[in-house]
């Protein structure tokens, strides 16, 4: 409710990346924007899209890939780092 210009411009961003990051304080409605994006989208993207919660991680860089890996469901490749496994 009354987040349609925010939309309106996650969609634009969205239209141009194929990654799209959403921050600011916690309770602003980040969780809650970025699903309904996501499901507005499904009809645009045939191979899909996925949402990655990184709130409950640590701020530790190599965690993100894993979580993005494990919300794709890709298993990893053995000896392969999670970040290569993603970009892969």
């Amino acid at each position: 409710m009354g987040r349609e210009r925010d939309l309106q411009e996650l969609r634009s961003l969205l239209a141009a990346s194929r990654l799209l990051t959403l921050t600011g304080a916690g309770g602003c409605g980040k969780t809650r924007l970025a699903l309904q994006l996501v499901g507005e989208c499904l009809e645009r993207y045939p191979d899909g899209v996925c949402f990655v919660d990184l709130a409950p991680l640590l701020p530790i860089p190599v965690i993100v890939p894993r979580a993005a890996v494990a919300a794709l469901g890709i298993k990893a490749q053995p000896g392969q780092m999670h970040l290569q496994t993603l970009l892969a």
